[in-house]
């Protein structure tokens, strides 16, 4: 899952660029996603951190976040910390018989007082690519749940419910079909080798990020 920093001053909000979800701290220790309207401020602002050395607990006057010099975008490692707990953003391993099978680790988010020294996190600028898959994946997968729900419906006895289906404009699925076909074709041949490289390769980002995003929640 890839994620969106939104600067707020010395702090930020961390958003989920596919679903448009944040990330937040409930209950002062449980981590969710919850939209913008559903949550409190103070629940969803974090902040950057170079290190977890000599920082108990935020404190606002301190030089914190993106504002510091030594984070860099794509040259540092950072931690994040929520601001009203000072948690740290770490992991835990969901079942540890996988590594004795040869399956990847999976790994859960939550939030720990001191967490572990992998916790850091990697920084960079938002491509534009990535907004405009981001925006494309959020529009094809409300689109294809609604769908489904249209189809559910003609399950049910109830002439009320099938009116979903009904109601339902069928060519918009066409239309996003269409789209996205265009959108995934692949580079012309007419193009040098070098722009057929980065054309592909911007190719298999778009991929793989619908095939992570839209084909799991399906």
């Amino acid at each position: 899952m890839e994620w969106w920093l939104h600067l707020l001053g010395t702090t930020l909000q961390i958003r989920h660029i596919t679903s448009g979800k944040y990330l937040a701290v409930i209950n002062c220790k449980d981590i969710c996603i919850v939209p913008r309207s559903h949550g409190d401020l103070e629940e969803m602002v974090f902040c950057l951190q170079p290190s977890k050395a000599d920082t108990v607990c935020w404190d606002s006057e301190q030089d914190h976040g993106m504002g510091s010099a030594d984070i860099k975008y794509g040259d540092s490692t950072a931690f994040i910390q929520h601001v009203s707990t000072s948690l740290w953003l770490s992991h835990m391993v969901v079942e540890n018989l996988q590594i004795r099978s040869g399956k990847p680790t999976e790994r859960k988010a939550m939030m720990h007082p001191e967490g572990h020294m992998d916790d850091g996190f990697s920084v960079a600028r938002a491509r534009g690519e990535e907004a405009k898959s981001a925006g494309i994946i959020r529009k094809s997968t409300s689109l294809f749940l609604h769908f489904i729900s249209a189809l559910d419906s003609l399950q049910e006895r109830d002439e009320s419910k099938r009116k979903l289906w009904d109601n339902f404009a069928l060519d918009s699925v066409e239309n996003c079909l269409e789209d996205l076909i265009e959108y995934f074709l692949e580079a012309e041949e007419e193009s040098d080798h070098e722009e057929q490289q980065k054309m592909a390769k911007a190719l298999r980002n778009r991929q793989d990020l619908f095939k992570e995003e839209v084909c799991d929640c399906l």
